[in-house]
């Protein structure tokens, strides 16, 4: 399973209307997201670690291609996750499976959707008496103004052929954005991760020229690692130019990462 905290990013307007990396047309207003190696298309859910929004989009395109971040959004899906003006926000983004199968099951037309049938043999019941009816508009309370009713989201459960690209576009648009509590979270950026804690403890004095480094034990699957950290950082450019520093001097895996731990 995937899930990555990281620096998210978005991206819009020049790529408007172009294709992207699996032939779909990118649509800014649209729920979509890049990743440099999730498949396509992939669900994930995507939360601004920032202020608790979180949403649910499609992976169908590649990127981002700037160092030290781990996903582009669309316009639209930045703006609902409250971060389209400062142009980023420290992010966690999780793959969600079982939400992806059935994306990839529509796509090649083999989504059965569990829901009852409601075509059956009932009886029609017989039609209520018309009547005439008028309708006038209420006169505006002072001070307040009219809002016109939003569209109702449609939602269909069975998948009857192959979707295009461009009817899968269509239907990202409906939106859904959970809060989650918000929690301390702080930025580092990671050079590798060992198993040796000797091995470890030799890289954090290679790169302390950097930054202040550290040796942080993790156990992942029943497993021991030892993560050699820089930071944590105040601002993501600061973060950015040790990431810069660390690649330079021969470790191109280095990475920004997110964590609720200094």
């Amino acid at each position: 399973s995937y899930d990555e905290t990281g620096i998210g990013s978005w991206y819009g307007p020049n790529f408007h209307q172009k294709l992207t990396a699996n032939g779909e047309i990118f649509d800014q207003n649209a729920l979509s997201a890049a990743h440099r190696t999730l498949p396509m298309p992939s669900i994930v859910r995507v939360t601004n670690l920032q202020n608790g929004r979180a949403l649910v989009v499609r992976i169908n395109d590649r990127g981002p291609f700037a160092h030290g971040r781990i996903i582009d959004l669309s316009r639209r899906a930045a703006q609902l996750l409250g971060f389209k003006r400062q142009g980023i926000a420290k992010m966690r983004v999780e793959l969600l499976p079982e939400e992806t199968r059935i994306e990839i099951a529509k796509i090649k037309g083999e989504y059965k959707s569990n829901e009852p049938n409601l075509n059956n043999s009932a009886p029609v019941p017989n039609a209520a008496p018309i009547k005439t009816v008028s309708i006038k508009s209420l006169a505006l309370v002072p001070g307040t103004t009219s809002q016109k009713p939003k569209n109702p989201v449609v939602i269909t459960n069975v998948q009857k052929k192959p979707l295009s690209g461009v009817e899968l576009t269509r239907r990202s648009k409906t939106t859904s954005v959970q809060q989650f509590p918000v929690k301390d979270s702080f930025v580092f950026v990671q050079a590798a991760a060992f198993s040796s804690q000797k091995s470890a403890a030799n890289l954090k004095n290679k790169i302390s020229d950097i930054g202040e480094a550290g040796v942080y034990k993790v156990l992942v699957n029943g497993k021991t690692f030892y993560r050699v950290r820089i930071g944590p950082f105040t601002d993501t450019t600061s973060a950015d130019k040790a990431l810069t520093k660390l690649i330079k001097k021969g470790f191109p895996g280095a990475r920004i990462v997110v964590s609720n731990k200094k």
